[in-house]
């Protein structure tokens, strides 16, 4: 085994938990981690790899590469949103948005924590940043990220859930 190969192998759990605590999807998981991987292997050479700071510079890379996956997915996760889930507003229905799926909707957001809830009306009903969500609500920036990207990921799993019969 080349030391490359053991590098990795001592390596690749802590890597791969660090992705999954940062509830990146098992799908993109494994992409990060390889990404990862290949990151730190073209930059640094054998005496680097060999150095007690592996785990610190692996750290950091996995931290840049991780970095980079959240802002394409806020931007993507965004539109997505913006341009299927939440158009509650009281104007005119000039979406084409059937009056069950705004229903549906806004029962599924009320399904949500107090907190998600919150977060999502004011960033894509009120149009509000970040910050300002933020400040409004007395928290930080990373906070509201957070709420707001599991209020997405819950509204989503209650909207695909089959819808009982009614009697």
């Amino acid at each position: 085994m080349d030391s490359a190969e053991t590098l990795y192998r001592q390596h690749v759990k802590a890597i791969h938990s660090f992705f999954f605590y940062r509830e990146v999807g098992l799908s993109e998981l494994e992409d990060l981690v390889q990404e990862t991987f290949v990151r730190y292997f073209r930059r640094y050479d054998q005496e680097a790899r060999a150095s007690e700071e592996t785990a610190k510079i692996l750290y950091g890379v996995a931290r840049n590469v991780w970095r980079e996956w959240v802002r394409t997915q806020i931007r993507t996760n965004t539109l997505e949103l913006l341009e299927h889930d939440l158009v509650l507003t009281s104007q005119e229905n000039s979406e084409g948005y059937s009056d069950e799926e705004i229903d549906k909707l806004k029962s599924a957001l009320a399904l949500l924590q107090q907190t998600q809830r919150e977060v999502l009306t004011l960033r894509f009903i009120e149009g509000m940043t970040r910050k300002e969500v933020a400040e409004k609500l007395g928290t930080s920036e990373s906070d509201v990220h957070t709420y707001q990207k599991r209020g997405i990921k819950a509204l989503r799993r209650i909207l695909s859930e089959p819808v009982p019969p009614s009697a």
